[in-house]
């Protein structure tokens, strides 16, 4: 049975239905409804009043390799069996609601509604709260199963709601609405959590809440207080580098924990922390790595029998670095250079990170690991054989920008710079050593269609200034074709030549988008 959630809450959006599974159960009508348009229609201010019998759960039988899950598995959850309201088109009211008897975590409960008319829509859990009321407001985790995840202490329960999911449906062609809602219980502080693989303090959750539904538990803290813990994890090594690639978090204070453990055996974390991760590549022309620091960084650990999973997302490096407010003036940097057998970058410092990885069952070494760096990429010179080489003026200029009669040397961000590194054990290496493979890609920058922040150098400094370029202009002038329009369409020691060959490749922007780091390689090796 759908039931739009407005009638149970106003402050509900119009486009939302609660899903509930029913056996039987009753509508009454105050007055004598009409078709209209094919639709049982009643007059405004009618009341209607609904009494539903419904569904137990059906109890979970699913089952795992080892104990992950299995909290989720024990968990014990008697939903309301019966249920009665009525509701006009500006009013509700109810009139009985069975109790709902849990375990969780070893911990019994009783949770009954006393008459509280006080029904809300939470768009953080996207459900209609009913409130309730607990027979023993103590709750203490009495058995914890978890290899992933320990849950400990005991605490008091502050208020227990009833939760009804609620959903966007086409209601000219709804589905079979399923399940039977959730108990929500919102805690004060005395738990604490520890995870397999972190050293240090556990997690201290001042104000969690509980989410049991048949097959799932979820536990969310957006207050979480994990200051004091640490985790270290090798992500690759190689004949190149022997002692290994390393990623070290530092787990923070005010942050979100967000944990989800489900019968069928997996178990998730999603949490905020600082990072570094310590690679070994790319190198700067001087040798030195380049420095991977981020904060309040969004990290996610899945964890199953089969399976553990690593991943960390920052894309906002240089502004951590800094004093500066996100989203305002970039803040001064150092420019970096990075070069290859074929080609030498310039570009900013990393700005971006996602570091995906599976991990042993210990979470100590990552088995396959990728890593994606974005930077800034103000200039790519590529080694290139005669007749090329000999116009690396033009190279140097491929950035600049045309005011007036003359170029400015002002240094333009033009496109993301991505290096990839991916790691997998290698075939039949005694030493535990990875097969490593590092790779370097162009990317438009964000909303390429609008204008994209422009950089001035001063001195070894890189500092954005209030010039704007379309990104795209940055993309037609890698294409080789363009390249080679400017070379040879213009006579050599012309007057200007070297400006013109620059404005024609600046004036050769087409919308449609081009591989032109394949077309390049293809042509130029």
């Amino acid at each position: 049975m759908w039931i739009n959630a407005k009638i149970l809450s106003a402050s509900a959006p119009q486009n939302r239905y609660c899903g509930i599974r029913v056996k039987s159960g009753k509508i009454g009508l105050g007055e004598m409804p009409a078709l209209v348009s094919g639709k049982l229609t009643v007059p405004a201010g009618t009341t209607l009043q609904v009494s539903l019998e419904m569904e137990q759960p059906p109890a979970d039988t699913s089952t795992a390799a080892d104990a992950h899950g299995e909290d989720a598995r024990n968990l014990k959850l008697n939903m309301p069996s019966a249920w009665s309201f009525s509701f006009t088109a500006a009013t509700h009211k109810i009139f009985t609601l069975d109790p709902i008897d849990w375990t969780i975590y070893g911990q019994t409960g009783r949770s009954e509604w006393k008459g509280d008319q006080a029904m809300t829509f939470d768009g953080t859990t996207n459900r209609i709260l009913v409130p309730l009321a607990n027979s023993d407001t103590g709750f203490e985790v009495q058995s914890c199963k978890s290899p992933f995840q320990v849950l400990s202490g005991k605490t008091k329960i502050t208020k227990t709601w009833w939760g009804i999911p609620t959903a966007v449906i086409d209601v000219n062609a709804t589905v079979e609405a399923d399940g039977s809602g959730a108990i929500l219980l919102l805690m004060e502080k005395g738990l604490s959590a520890l995870r397999t693989g972190v050293s240090g303090t556990d997690t201290l959750l001042p104000q969690p809440l509980l989410i049991a539904e048949p097959g799932r538990i979820g536990i969310t803290d957006l207050k979480s207080n994990a200051l004091g813990s640490t985790q270290e994890m090798e992500l690759w090594k190689d004949e190149l580098n022997p002692h290994g690639s390393r990623a070290a978090f530092t787990f923070l204070k005010n942050v979100a924990f967000v944990y989800n453990t489900s019968a069928k055996g997996d178990e998730l974390l999603l949490t905020v922390c600082d990072a570094e991760v310590q690679t070994d590549r790319p190198v700067k022309v001087d040798g030195a790595a380049l420095p991977v620091k981020t904060k309040n960084s969004v990290i996610m650990l899945a964890s199953s029998a089969a399976h553990k999973i690593l991943a960390l997302y920052d894309d906002n490096i240089i502004f951590d670095n800094s004093t500066a407010v996100p989203g305002m003036k970039l803040p001064a940097f150092e420019a970096v250079s990075i070069a290859l057998e074929n080609a030498l970058f310039n570009s900013t410092p990393v700005n971006g990170c996602l570091l995906a990885a599976e991990f042993d069952a210990n979470w100590k070494k990552a088995i396959y690991a990728k890593l994606f760096l974005t930077l800034g990429l103000y200039a790519y010179l590529p080694t290139l054989p005669d007749p090329y080489v000999a116009n690396i003026n033009l190279l140097k200029r491929q950035f600049a920008v045309r005011s007036g009669e003359a170029l400015q040397s002002n240094r333009q961000i033009w496109l993301w710079l991505v290096c990839r590194i991916s790691s997998k054990p290698a075939a039949d290496d005694a030493n535990g050593f990875n097969a490593v493979k590092t790779s370097f890609h162009f990317g438009n920058l964000p909303y390429d269609d609008e204008a994209a922040p422009a950089a001035t150098e001063n001195s070894n400094k890189a500092v954005l200034n209030a010039t704007t370029l379309r990104s795209k202009v940055g993309a037609e002038m890698l294409k080789p074709q363009n390249v080679r329009a400017a070379m040879y369409n213009v006579p050599e020691g012309e007057s200007g030549s070297e400006e013109i060959k620059m404005m024609t490749m600046m004036n050769m922007v087409a919308p449609t988008k081009h591989n032109y780091e394949k077309e390049w390689d293809d042509q130029f090796g």
